[in-house]
């Protein structure tokens, strides 16, 4: 990037959607199944020119990626009976799955060789850091009220 002096660039992006399902197989039995999806993604620029307070005034670019995905499924089944008119069951039994993927990769350039023209190439030493994690949950249950 050309001429851009300490500056911080953030751009966000965000979905989510879900989706909830429902049947009434009887008067006492219904069956429901939820999906959700989320995802974000951020992406950073961060500027200090070469004079600047910060950084040693040697100047320093900093690029950050992050993204970071969910999935989420429930399936229930609910059993509801009266017995009698004073008294009633409900059971709920079912089970969620929970997937989680997270993805950051930042570089860190410092110590800027040219001032003015402002990218990670001019940059006498580059950091690297990433990360990236993987998580998957599943978890039956079940719930009575009487």
């Amino acid at each position: 990037m050309v001429n851009i002096h300490n500056t911080i660039n953030t751009v966000t992006d965000r979905t989510v959607a879900g989706i909830n399902l429902g049947y009434n197989v009887t008067s006492w039995l219904n069956l429901s199944y939820q999906l959700g999806f989320n995802n974000i993604e951020l992406n950073r620029q961060q500027v200090t020119d070469i004079g600047s307070r910060a950084a040693a005034g040697t100047g320093e670019i900093v690029e950050d990626s992050y993204n970071k995905r969910e999935l989420e499924s429930n399936f229930l089944i609910t059993f509801a009976k009266s017995i009698g008119q004073d008294m009633s069951v409900k059971a709920v039994f079912g089970h969620n799955v929970n997937q989680q993927t997270a993805n950051r990769q930042a570089y860190d350039g410092k110590i800027i060789i040219s001032p003015g023209y402002m990218t990670l190439t001019i940059a006498r030493m580059l950091f690297l850091m990433g990360v990236l994690m993987n998580r998957k949950g599943y978890g039956p249950c079940l719930v009575t009220l009487i």
